[in-house]
């Protein structure tokens, strides 16, 4: 991944000087270099420039910006005062009447992430501009002056001002031919729009005569704009015979009443007060419209300073409701009232292509809202048909279907219905939380058996595995999880730390449709690549007499498969043995022999183990008859010399040593296992 890394910058002030005939400008020049200390060159940056007064965190009375490329040495030239305004005005800074510091702010990579270089105070440079205001012409004059003699000499002097069009009595800023102005009224000739136009400073009130639309007009806001008196005609009376507009105030019937063909009927203008007012008593109107109104400025109901085209306004505690929509038609379903959304200029008069809409749908006026947006290229206004969510009256909610059944319905036809996305792209894990309960369920409708499925990716062409994973309890982090994911080819189930633990009521089936008496019931065959580890059990193997083979064959025995005795009339012993297969790494126990001894010699069973590389024999464990005995009995041995099998380097045997009268009836080998091959 591309990183981006932020580079401080030094910045070098070799000077600031004025531009030539001090305009209102000075230059400023600075070096870009990295944190390295190498130069940033032939590289596009933008610079903001503030001027602060009284201090370096002092009030900013000017910003501009600068866009420009350094040279071939880091070098970056500009003009202060001569960038691209965004607040204040440079002309009209005070350089005189106060200190003011030079913020500069820096995007190495020309944008608008500006980074503060540093903040100086002005000390001496700029101050020339606040010299050019007071050493420019002669003598002692300004611009504009005309001469005066003051019974010495001759001085400028500005109680007649000549900017060289306008001339101007008592003002430095002459707004006509010829402008006379007092702390109380101001008078102009032949203005850009009036012959005579007239102010009074005090009062606020103005008026005209020979404008280009009016012969005569006047304004007040406390007093009479202008003021006639009649007794029996029209106090004013105006016609405009050319284009038949006429109007009067005062007469028998009307206050005032004005009739326009193509201009305004009733004209009015305020600063502070009411161009026109309307006072209504009784069941009156203070103003009444049958036709189309229009309003240029901002309107107000119930607000005296409205800040938007429409502010409506009340005072009142609790739930206010200033504004009200209706539509009187009374069947449901069939009635709405909404408001129309146009941007962009292609909406024409009354046609717009979203709408906030209420729908009448059941009795006490209750409905629901829609939000309508109408996708067609056309003219044609959004219908309920183009409703894209819905909030019905009961509170569900509903995108693609007006009628959703729960607190939140998507209806669509392709997926992804909703999107989560996390802004910051890091592991904050944006999601769904349900809250105050323990059982939470995800369902479908139960037509047929239900598919939900988890993605990497919505599509069929996806290159990563989804990952489902479940949380266990956690202290100061997320804790550790089960996975249960598909890489395309087998399927997986896991956990990044701990056990697997399956704790089925019943069994585990794998392969067959039940587990049946089981715990687990396999259908098929099982690998395993390494141990597998039981609890402790214990097992035992039964030698029968017909296992064992003679030693010498060409002495008298028996064996008959349950019994072994020697009948050898010559020689009266003999030897007999049997292998013996046990588990490896089984503890062996317990050997136990069973015997019908009449004889005067002892009988022997040994259990032995012989080394597979080198044939050297160890016996492990012995048992020998004493008695005489008419009757069955048995021997035991428990104690065992290395009891653990070792099926890798050792081979087991029983070997039995009989003599007449010795019946031997078999051997039991007792053991214990804790894991399976």
């Amino acid at each position: 991944m591309k990183k981006i890394i932020y580079f401080s910058f030094g910045l070098l002030l070799f000077g600031l000087s004025l531009l030539a005939q001090t305009p209102q400008a000075f230059k400023y020049q600075a070096i870009a270099r990295d944190n390295a200390g190498n130069l940033i060159a032939n590289q596009n940056v933008s610079f903001r420039i503030s001027i602060l007064q009284g201090s370096a965190g002092g009030t900013c009375v000017y910003t501009e910006t600068h866009a420009l490329k350094t040279n071939d040495f880091g070098l970056a030239n500009l003009n202060v005062g001569g960038g691209v305004p965004v607040s204040g005005n440079f002309s009209t800074i005070g350089w005189g009447s106060n200190t003011y510091f030079l913020k500069i702010e820096m995007d190495p990579l020309g944008g608008s992430a500006y980074q503060l270089m540093g903040t100086s105070q002005l000390l001496s440079v700029p101050y020339a501009l606040y010299a050019r205001n007071s050493s420019d012409g002669v003598g002692n004059g300004t611009s504009g002056q005309t001469l005066m003699h003051n019974g010495t000499a001759w001085i400028g002097n500005s109680n007649l001002y000549n900017n060289g069009t306008n001339i101007g009595i008592g003002t430095l800023s002459p707004a006509s031919k010829l402008h006379v102005f007092t702390p109380s009224f101001s008078a102009k000739l032949g203005t850009t729009s009036q012959g005579v136009y007239g102010e009074h400073s005090v009062s606020g009130s103005y008026g005209w005569l020979g404008a280009s639309n009016e012969g005569g007009y006047g304004f007040s806001p406390n007093g009479y704009g202008m003021r006639g008196q009649t007794t029996n005609g029209y106090a004013f009376y105006g016609e405009h015979s050319a284009s038949g507009n006429s109007g009067w105030i005062g007469s028998s019937n009307e206050g005032l009443y004005g009739n326009s063909i193509g201009g305004f009927g009733v004209k009015g203008n305020t600063a502070n007060g009411y161009a026109i007012y309307g006072t209504a008593t009784g069941t009156g109107f203070a103003g009444y419209f049958s036709g189309k109104a229009f309003v240029s400025g901002n309107m107000g109901i119930g607000e005296s300073v409205p800040n938007r085209r429409l502010y409506v306004s009340d005072l009142q505690a609790g739930l206010s409701y200033p504004l009200k929509l209706e539509n009187k038609y009374t069947i449901e379903n069939e009635a709405a009232v909404g408001i129309l959304f146009s941007a962009g200029g292609s909406g024409t008069n009354d046609r717009g292509k979203g709408a906030l809409a209420y729908q009448y749908t059941s009795t006490w006026n209750r409905g629901s809202f829609h939000f309508l947006q109408n996708a067609e290229t056309n003219a044609n206004n959004p219908t309920l048909a183009n409703a894209v969510m819905t909030i019905t009256n009961s509170g569900n909610v509903g995108m693609g279907t007006t009628n959703p059944q729960a607190k939140l319905e998507v209806a669509a036809n392709a997926g992804p219905h909703i999107i989560i996305n996390d802004l910051n792209g890091s592991n904050d894990r944006p999601g769904i939380k349900f809250s105050n309960n323990y059982i939470h369920y995800i369902a479908g409708d139960d037509l047929t058996d239900e598919y939900f499925g988890f993605y990497s990716g919505f599509g069929d062409n996806r290159t990563y595995d989804a990952i489902l994973a479940v949380y266990g309890k956690a202290t100061s982090n997320w804790g550790k999880y089960l996975g249960l994911s598909h890489n395309g080819t087998s399927g997986r189930i896991f956990t990044d730390a701990g056990d697997l633990l399956l704790e089925p009521a019943g069994g585990v089936a794998i392969n067959t449709t039940s587990a049946g008496a089981y715990k687990l019931n396999v259908s098929g065959d099982v690998y395993f690549s390494g141990t597998i580890k039981t609890s402790i059990k214990t097992e035992s193997i039964i030698i029968p007499p017909a296992a064992f083979t003679c030693d010498f064959n060409d002495r008298g025995y028996y064996n008959g498969g349950e019994v072994i005795m020697t009948n050898d009339l010559l020689i009266n012993v003999n030897g007999f043995e049997a292998p013996v297969y046990l588990p490896h790494n089984a503890t062996v126990v317990k050997v136990t022999s069973y015997w019908q001894d009449n004889s005067t010699n002892s009988g022997t069973l040994l259990f032995s183990r012989t080394k597979l590389t080198d044939g050297s024999d160890n016996t492990l464990s012995a048992n020998y008859t004493y008695w005489q005995s008419t009757v069955r009995n048995y021997l035991t041995d428990t104690t065992i010399e290395t009891p653990v099998i070792d099926n890798n380097n050792y081979m087991y045997y029983l070997g039995l040593l009989l003599y007449n009268d010795i019946l031997f009836y078999g051997a039991k080998i007792e053991y214990t296992y804790d894991e399976i091959k």
